[in-house]
């Protein structure tokens, strides 16, 4: 729930993710409906949500 609302992500997004989308700068997602993918940055905040 965190990581979608600091990610501005949709559900379906963070469901998806996995290991493999954990990078040095940060949390890397795949989007939908005709949105660009993008790096959600390493903050604190985002690491603890992704764990």
């Amino acid at each position: 729930m965190a990581l979608t609302y600091i990610g501005w992500l949709r559900g379906i997004e963070v469901i998806t993710l996995s290991d493999a989308n954990s990078t040095a700068e940060g949390v890397r997602t795949n989007r939908r409906k005709g949105r660009r993918n993008n790096v959600v940055r390493g903050y604190p905040r985002t690491q603890k949500a992704a764990q």
